[in-house]
This record gives structure tokens, C-alpha cells and sequence, in this order.
């Protein structure tokens, strides 16, 4: 990798944090508050199990970075909070390391910082199955994440052009690998025909990453001189490909990402079917502002809301979060209308 490309993931997490957005894109759902849960805080269990690795609460930190000595360090902070709160991450692109051997240790350094814990390794579509399983074996993966970023890379000044292959490429990555591929978006959400084909290539699970969270499209377009700025709202939310996805839920192991910053936005996912959520925009601008042991003691109070919020619902673990009653805004209806899914069967849900 060149000093260009350097620069380039550097300028990612410069643009993440100055394009960073508070505002929450979860406003679409609300729940109907039970007054009577026959639940006690105490007996409210937050373990999530995902490709037979059992977490301590439902969500893991996604896929940010990697491939420059800043991107080392946030990497380092990364599995330290991994492995002291029991939660899985994801590198960010390990192609940078495939390259130039010198950029190993940005990403290597999440395996020594968290040597038990559950960690992906991350590539794009284009790699193939000996590229793949060489960026498993430089971070002894427990796994491979796929990200899916067409937008991203046809405003990206010096993106990929081809996309044709793949499908076909993922199809032979599933097949080779002993172990799970996840395939994720990066922030322009999933819709359930393209959840279907992945299912039916055998990809263990989807990360369906809806608009709300880093948004890459206008990052790309900041790093343009000429910006293709009616591509910057992009995609689907979050919500959107959750409820567009939830017949597939029995069938693909859904884990959702894009804007969530808060455990009320964790638990509406949960609800939505997710099996998982996952994060990145929030926590790397929350380490950008506060220290690795406050940010820890920031997630804990998370968990402890987390019981919390289930409580309140009614809901002993996260089967039972698929029991609560949800009121959709009259947008997010309109969408469920138009794709022909029946938006009334979430509030009358028991």
C-alpha cells in the first residue's frame, strides 16, 4: 500500500469524526409500554449466542479500521474494550495489510490486545478465497466479515468499477472456508432479495447496515472535487432493511448496524428480528473524546439500561424481545405498504 492509500484511511477516520451525527435515525419505531411485566431486573440475561460463541450482551463492535499507525492505535483501544467487557469486533479492511506487510501490526495488534476473544477479519467482495484465508490467518480470525460497498466505491475518486464477480467470489469463499462468513453492507442497508441470494450461496449471516450511521457516501464526496452530492442520503435505513427482512429471519441469522447509538436503538433491532447489533461510528467518536477506562465504565452503564429497557417489555432474554408490540410513524408504514408487508403485525404482537 502506497502513501496515498495511507493517507486515504487516515482521511476515513479524520471525515467519520467531523461528519459524526447525533441524531438518532431509530425515531421511525416506538414501543407500547407494558405496566404490568412479570419480569424481575435480576432475572433479565443479556447473553447472546452467534455462530456458537456465546456474548455477554447483545452487540459487538463492527468494522472501522486498520492499514496506518493511527488507525493501530484505535484498533489497540478497540480489543482492549473488546476484552475487557466479553464483546466481539471486526477489523476494519485487512487489503491494506495484504499488500504491504509493514501494516500488519495495525491490525495484528486486536489479536494480541484480545487474545481469546471472537474477532473477524474484514475484506471486500473482490478478494478471493487464498486472499481470504490469508487475512484469517494474520489476525487468527475466528471468522470472515465480507463488506458489500458499491456506493461507496463508484463515488470514491479511485474506487472499484467491477462489481459482477461478486457474488460469485462470496459463493467460493462460503464453500472453501471452514468457518463463518458474514457479509456486510456499510451503510446503505439490505433488502431481502439480496438477503436471499447470499442465504442461498451459504453465507452464515448478514450485517445489514442501513443509512444512519457513518455515512460513506458523503465521506467519499468530501474527498472529491466534484462531488456527486445527490448520492449522499443513499439507501436504506436500518429499520427499513430490519422490517423488509423479517421473513428471513427464520432462515439467515440477521445482525443489524448503521446509527445505532443508544440501547434503546439495540433493543428496537432485537425486537425487529436481529439476532445482533453492532456498532462503530458511536464508539470511535466516543474514544476520540474520552479515554479508553471511561469509555468502559460508558458501556457498562449501557448494559446496565440495557436490563433495564427488557424489563420494562416484559422480556426475560432476546427470544422474548420478539414478543413486543411496536407502533411504526406513518413513513416507515408507507414503506412496509409499498413492499407489501403488513406493518400492523408488530403492535399486536403477544
Amino acid at each position: 500500500m502506497n502513501r496515498e492509500q495511507i493517507n486515504r484511511k487516515n482521511e476515513h477516520l479524520h471525515l467519520a469524526e467531523q461528519l459524526y451525527n447525533e441524531t438518532s435515525s431509530f425515531e421511525d419505531v416506538s414501543f407500547i409500554h407494558n405496566s404490568l411485566p412479570s419480569v424481575d431486573l435480576e432475572h433479565v440475561d443479556l447473553t447472546t449466542t452467534i455462530f456458537n460463541h456465546a456474548f455477554d450482551w447483545p452487540f459487538f463492535i463492527n468494522a472501522i479500521t486498520g492499514g496506518s499507525q493511527q488507525a493501530k492505535v484505535i484498533n489497540q483501544k478497540i480489543a482492549q474494550l473488546a476484552h475487557h467487557l466479553n464483546i466481539g469486533m471486526a477489523t476494519g479492511s485487512l487489503s491494506a495489510a495484504l499488500k504491504n506487510h509493514d501494516l500488519i501490526d495495525s491490525f495484528s495488534i486486536v489479536r494480541k490486545e484480545n487474545p481469546d476473544g471472537f474477532i473477524l477479519a474484514n475484506l471486500s467482495a473482490e478478494y478471493s478465497v487464498e486472499e481470504a484465508k490469508r487475512a484469517i490467518d494474520l489476525i487468527q480470525a475466528n471468522g470472515l466479515q465480507i463488506h458489500i460497498n458499491v456506493a461507496q466505491e463508484l463515488i470514491m475518486p479511485e474506487g472499484n468499477r467491477y462489481f459482477s464477480s461478486w457474488l460469485h467470489n462470496i459463493e467460493n469463499i462460503c464453500t472453501q472456508l471452514s468457518c463463518p462468513v458474514i457479509v456486510k453492507e456499510v451503510g446503505f442497508g439490505m433488502t431481502r432479495e439480496v438477503v436471499c441470494q447470499l442465504q442461498q450461496i451459504g453465507v452464515s449471516a448478514v450485517d445489514i447496515s442501513g443509512k444512519g450511521g457513518t455515512n460513506f457516501a458523503m465521506i467519499e464526496n468530501k474527498r472529491r472535487l466534484s462531488p456527486y452530492t445527490s448520492l449522499n442520503h443513499w439507501g436504506l435505513s436500518t429499520l427499513e432493511s430490519l422490517v423488509d427482512n423479517y421473513q428471513n429471519t427464520n432462515h439467515m441469522t440477521i445482525i443489524a448496524s448503521g446509527g445505532i447509538r443508544n440501547p434503546l436503538d439495540v433493543v428496537k433491532c432485537l425486537s425487529l428480528g436481529a439476532k445482533n447489533t453492532s456498532m462503530a461510528g458511536y464508539l470511535l467518536h466516543y474514544l476520540n473524546h474520552h479515554a479508553i477506562e471511561e469509555t468502559i465504565d460508558h458501556l457498562l452503564e449501557w448494559k446496565k439500561e440495557l436490563k433495564m429497557l427488557y424489563t420494562l417489555l416484559g422480556a426475560k432474554n432476546n427470544n422474548d424481545l420478539m414478543k413486543t408490540q411496536l407502533l411504526f410513524s406513518p413513513r416507515l408504514a408507507h414503506w412496509c405498504q409499498a413492499r407489501h408487508i403488513d406493518w400492523t403485525q408488530w403492535a399486536n404482537r403477544h
